[in-house]
């Protein structure tokens, strides 16, 4: 079952090496819920990098001091810009060692589906893993080069 949010924006901010979590999420829920919030209401988030586990981070640091340019993309919104309509989110299913959770939205009209693969950790539930499950597809994990 799918339950709507609201609405939009995208942008990464690189958190220096000595991070620590700006939020502490109970539940999975709460954890999307406050992730796309920014998006839904078209902001940018600042703390983008804060709502990933411990091990995204750090693929992800390792990946920008190699290229400026990361992933070219902002895997939460699957482009570079965004202007996000008809969110809605999966109930969590239990996946290996955490559950995932589905997202479906529109980024300027073309549809997008993601599936979060998210891990609690000492600080709560956080991103591990982004599958886009459209078009030609792609999976974060591996486009940190891991």
């Amino acid at each position: 079952m799918l339950r709507l949010l609201a609405a939009p924006a995208a942008a990464l901010a690189f958190l220096a090496a000595t991070f620590v979590p700006a939020h502490a999420f109970d539940t999975p829920e709460a954890l999307i819920e406050a992730f796309y919030g920014p998006f839904l209401v078209d902001e940018v988030p600042d703390d983008e990098l804060s709502f990933f586990s411990k091990d995204t981070r750090t693929a992800w640091e390792l990946l920008m001091e190699q290229d400026d340019y990361g992933l070219g993309f902002d895997p939460v919104v699957d482009g570079q810009d965004f202007n996000i309509a008809g969110f809605a989110v999966s109930e969590p299913e239990p996946a290996g060692k955490g559950v995932e959770v589905t997202v479906e939205f529109e980024n300027f009209g073309e549809p997008r589906v993601m599936i979060y693969t998210l891990i609690e950790e000492d600080e709560g539930w956080l991103v591990h893993d982004i599958e886009a499950v459209h078009g030609e597809g792609w999976r974060l994990r591996e486009l940190l080069g891991e």
